[in-house]
C-alpha cells in the first residue's frame, strides 16, 4: 500500500519507506529519508545512516554481533575512502577533537595525523614531517613530555623477536635507582659517530 502519494510506502516484504523520492524496494527493514527523532529507546541490532542522495553504498554505522560480542562505529564506503571524526562543544562552538583517517592514522587534536599516531596540544610552526621509523608524535607548540607515575618502577622496554627486553629504561623508586639495561654494548654518539662505548663486560671505549 502506498499513502500520500509515496510519502509512506509498505512494502510486500513488510519493509517501511518513508519520505522517499526512490521507488525501489529498501534494503532495510525501515528506511527514513530526511531527519528522523526518537524519544526513548532505540532497539535495533543495526542502525545505518545513508549520505544525502541515499546511496546505500556509503552510510555511518552502528552494529552490534551478540555472536562474538563485537560493537562496530564508524562510517562505512562501499567505493571510497572514509575518516571518522569525534567532537565536542565549548561554549555552544563545535570542534573536532580526534579524527580516525581512512588508512587507520589517528590525530588527537589535529585533522591531518602525519604519524600512526599524533597527539597536538597546539602545533609547532614550522616542523619537520615526522620520522618515518617512529609511530608516535606528540606535539606543542613550546613544551612537550611524557608523565609516568607508579609505585615501585617505571619501565621502557626495547624488545626484538627473541626477546621483550634487548635493552630498557628503568627507575627502581625503592632505591632511587635510575638503570640503563643493555643485552651487549652501549654508546654515546655524536655528530660524527660513536664517541664512548660501554661494553656489557665493564670495559669502557673513550674514542
Amino acid at each position: 500500500q502506498t499513502c500520500n502519494a509515496h510519502a509512506m510506502q509498505i512494502w510486500s516484504n513488510q519493509k517501511v519507506q518513508i519520505a522517499s523520492t526512490q521507488h525501489v524496494a529498501p534494503q532495510g527493514t525501515l528506511v527514513v529519508s530526511g531527519d528522523a527523532s526518537v524519544t526513548g529507546q532505540l532497539a535495533a541490532e543495526s542502525l545505518r545512516v545513508h549520505d544525502s542522495n541515499g546511496n546505500a553504498a556509503n552510510r555511518f554505522k552502528i552494529e552490534y554481533n551478540g555472536t562474538n560480542g563485537n560493537a562496530t562505529v564508524g562510517p562505512d564506503s562501499g567505493g571510497g575512502n572514509t575518516n571518522f571524526l569525534l567532537g565536542t562543544s565549548n561554549g555552544g562552538s563545535y570542534s573536532t577533537k580526534v579524527t580516525i583517517k581512512n588508512n587507520g592514522d589517528v590525530g588527537i587534536g589535529t585533522a591531518s595525523p602525519d604519524n600512526f599516531v599524533n597527539i597536538r596540544e597546539s602545533a609547532l610552526a614550522g616542523r619537520s614531517p615526522s620520522n618515518s621509523n617512529t609511530s608516535l608524535t606528540i606535539e606543542h607548540a613550546t613544551d612537550c613530555g611524557v608523565q609516568f607515575f607508579s609505585a615501585t618502577q617505571t619501565q621502557l622496554r626495547f624488545g626484538d623477536a627473541a626477546s621483550t627486553a634487548a635493552g630498557a629504561i628503568i627507575y627502581e623508586h625503592g632505591d632511587d635507582n635510575f638503570k640503563l639495561n643493555f643485552t651487549d654494548h652501549l654508546t654515546v654518539n655524536g655528530s660524527a659517530g660513536q664517541k664512548v662505548r660501554f661494553e656489557n663486560d665493564g670495559k669502557v671505549l673513550i674514542g
